[in-house]
């Protein structure tokens, strides 16, 4: 799978951190969200704050498709580079 192989990874960053406060601005972030990165050699290609899975929180199905599209977005993306 992708996460396996290291294609596809998962971050859950703590935005309080001095070291991390860079995403805020990085990712137009300022609360707990789900954002998408594709990068190729270390470099941000395209990014997407997913603010829809607020939207979702309450129903797993949907929240579940939502999450799977935009994560086989990008990875599409990847491939295709």
């Amino acid at each position: 799978t992708e996460t396996k192989s290291g294609v596809l990874t998962f971050a859950d960053i703590n935005l309080d951190l001095p070291e991390n406060r860079h995403f805020t601005k990085d990712f137009s972030v300022s609360f707990s969200s789900m954002v998408v990165v594709a990068r190729k050699d270390k470099a941000t290609v395209k990014w997407e704050n997913c603010d829809r899975v607020w939207e979702f929180a309450h129903n797993e199905p949907a929240l579940t498709d939502y999450v799977d599209k935009q994560i086989r977005t990008y990875l599409g993306m990847l491939k295709k580079s």
